[in-house]
């Protein structure tokens, strides 16, 4: 039984019903009812991104930007687009954003 709940369990940010329909140490999170009723795997880092407030949200992105150097310099007003068009998903733009550009937000200290 255990290895097939392994094999039919979902990834992080896949839709899922119940806890145990997620891979490892992941739990299944409702998400937000204003704007879906679905459910979500999320790590417990993936959570903790999401509850940062919008200020804590702008200041790692902005941190992450200056750190990294991307090829193209991004404005105040970039980064507060950004995340706001990914409010309801923070978590998930930060996962893009390591696989991107190959390195780790993990910001301990913000959390």
């Amino acid at each position: 039984t255990s290895i097939t709940s392994s094999i039919n369990c979902v990834a992080e940010f896949e839709t899922c019903v119940m806890s145990r329909d997620c891979c490892g140490d992941i739990e299944c999170v409702a998400g937000d009812w204003a704007v879906t009723t679905d459910s979500t795997c999320l790590s417990k880092r993936s959570q903790a991104f999401d509850a940062l407030s919008e200020d804590k949200r702008l200041d790692l992105i902005t941190r992450f930007y200056d750190e990294t150097s991307s090829e193209k310099e991004k404005t105040a007003e970039d980064i507060k687009s950004l995340v706001k068009k990914n409010s309801n998903s923070f978590s998930k733009l930060i996962y893009r954003l390591e696989r991107k550009y190959k390195v780790s937000v993990d910001r301990r200290d913000e959390l």
